[in-house]
């Protein structure tokens, strides 16, 4: 017998024709809007930041093997300087092998409710493999502070924008 038609919600688009992805702020800032609920606010909680463990402290080797199940183009910073802006970042990443230049529209500072900085901050990379090669910087140090680095994802960032 044939196979019954596949019923599609009108409006559909598969994702492999949909635009190319946006900066991430901007890309956040559309997901916003589009949303009829907005992100939960507050700072990043501790369960939050207790469900990643830093790389190389899961057991078992070092960063580098950490580094090879990747698979995305976003990671997240913890434990920046609260004064820490956009162009501290891209310089944070200057230089490591592997990584082309950081565009800053493409970083997310989180801020507490208040509007202050909360020490961590998203950067999208061009490619999962330049994201895996920046993660050569996890906990190299920012001023008198070193810094974690974790694989990420939009949708993280997305639930830490107030």
């Amino acid at each position: 017998p044939p196979a019954a038609p596949v019923s599609v919600k009108p409006g559909y688009t598969p994702a492999a024709a949909a635009a190319p992805s946006a900066p991430l702020a901007q890309a956040i800032n559309m997901q916003q809007q589009q949303q009829s609920v907005p992100p939960p606010p507050g700072p990043l909680g501790a369960a939050l930041d207790n469900m990643h463990a830093p790389i190389g402290s899961m057991g078992g080797g070092a960063a580098g093997s950490m580094a090879k199940r990747v698979s995305t183009t976003v990671v997240k910073l913890r434990g920046l300087p609260f004064d820490a802006d956009k162009e501290g970042i891209v310089e944070f990443f200057y230089g490591v092998e592997g990584v082309g230049a950081v565009n800053p529209d493409n970083i997310l500072i989180t801020l507490t409710p208040d509007g202050r900085p909360s020490g961590s901050a998203f950067v999208e990379f061009t490619s999962v493999a330049e994201a895996t090669a920046s993660l050569a910087r996890n906990k190299a140090s920012m001023g008198s502070r070193y810094v974690e680095l974790f694989p990420s994802s939009r949708e993280e960032a997305t639930r830490n924008v107030n």
